[in-house]
């Protein structure tokens, strides 16, 4: 029997960023709408028999798994994943300083924004990411008032966790609250 192998980084080919060209990005409707999802990976082996890409395999496939559940929408785009560990561990490789880890993840927001969407959601595979990826949401929210989600992998293995394809729905059909009225001095 022949195995198609499963393709690092692209989770759905009608959602993923990079085959969409920078014509078809600047018509995208509803930008204002649309949740663009930063895939975040790490290198990390729990044993020595592990695959290093074994994150991003993970990922990948829930992603995949999800878009396919939501029939390929058009307010789901999904960027090339970022991959890094945040801090050195002996059981990680490729790991890069806290400070790095965060300016890269503001530098593919700041891109992404740049192209007209603003709600982004920060889904992270790696246990040792996820203090840089909250901190990096919260910095980029203030900083460039964008709509930052965290969503960890840790967290979609917890018992009682919705799927995947229910949350992206959810944060698809979210809209910023207006801001309150102001009282007339």
């Amino acid at each position: 029997m022949a195995v198609t192998p499963f393709a690092l980084c692209v989770a759905d080919d009608a959602t993923f960023w990079a085959w969409s060209s920078w014509p078809r990005l600047a018509r995208w409707p509803g930008k204002d709408k649309a949740l663009v999802v930063m895939p975040i990976a790490g290198f990390y082996a729990p044993s020595p028999d592990s695959a290093w890409d074994g994150e991003e395999t993970e990922l990948t496939e829930r992603l995949a798994a999800a878009s396919r559940e939501l029939g390929s929408p058009e307010w789901l785009l999904v960027v090339p994943p970022l991959r890094f560990v945040a801090g050195p561990d002996p059981r990680c490789a490729f790991a890069v300083p806290p400070p790095v880890a965060h300016a890269w993840i503001e530098e593919v927001a700041g891109s992404i924004a740049a192209a007209g969407f603003r709600k982004i959601l920060l889904f992270n595979a790696s246990p040792w990411n996820e203090e840089v990826c909250a901190a990096a949401a919260r910095d980029l929210h203030v900083a460039r008032d964008l709509d930052l989600f965290c969503l960890h992998l840790s967290g979609l293995r917890a018992a009682g966790c919705p799927p995947l394809s229910a949350l992206l729905r959810e944060l698809g059909e979210w809209e910023r609250p207006a801001p309150p009225e102001r009282l007339a001095p």
